[in-house]
């Protein structure tokens, strides 16, 4: 029981501040009082999904949060800036673009229209930046391998999901549209950033 406590407070710290922040948008969205509009449901699902997503993505890659400034060491820092200096690993470097196929496929079924090719690239490069740099509180290394990689699996999943829907060509121009997945993409970061303090609970849940 005890090993599925620290998962799920990780969990809460990211998930309490998304559904605050989506309580709030829909709170005030013009269609607030339209409780059976479908479009507004199906876009309430798709980003439980997406935070479900963004959620796992931060479970898995282990980025450091602000507790980890105390035991912080420049010097200890490593950065690599040299593209694939060991090579190719076809199994390492596959699953860094598997990873985030579906942060690209989520897009895709979030922007109704075709033409957000740039956007998802740099959605892709901004949450990978995210992670890498936060990487580097808790010691472990900032990979352009996995910046390049992981940007190409959003990419990738974002074509994917276009061709497989037959999009239309045309663009969006809601801003709002475009910036939604941003927001909660930073939400859920900087819940888990302030909030998560692994070491102080695993102190309380195991008494070391």
């Amino acid at each position: 029981m005890k090993e599925l406590m620290l998962p799920a407070y990780e969990l809460l710290t990211e998930l309490v501040p998304f559904f605050l922040v989506l309580m709030l948008i829909l709170r005030f969205h013009p269609k607030h009082s339209q409780t059976k509009n479908l479009k507004v449901r199906k876009n309430v699902i798709l980003l439980i999904v997406f935070a479900l997503y963004i959620c796992a993505v931060l479970n898995v890659t282990g980025p450091g949060t602000i507790f980890d400034l105390k035991y912080f060491d420049f010097g200890r820092q490593a950065i690599n800036f040299s593209p694939f200096p060991e090579g190719i690993d076809f199994s390492e470097h596959f699953l860094n673009i598997v990873l985030f196929v579906p942060l690209g496929v989520l897009l895709g079924l979030f922007w109704t229209k075709k033409g957000y090719l740039l956007y998802t690239f740099m959605y892709g490069l901004g949450f990978s930046l995210l992670i890498e740099c936060s990487q580097l509180l808790n010691h472990r290394a900032a990979d352009i391998d996995d910046l390049i990689l992981n940007t190409l699996g959003a990419v990738v999943g974002y074509l994917v999901i276009c061709v497989f829907l037959g999009k239309s060509t045309a663009k969006e121009k809601s801003k709002f549209v475009i910036l939604v997945p941003a927001l909660f993409i930073l939400v859920i970061i900087a819940g888990r950033f302030f909030l998560y303090n692994e070491m102080a609970f695993a102190k309380i849940l195991y008494g070391f």
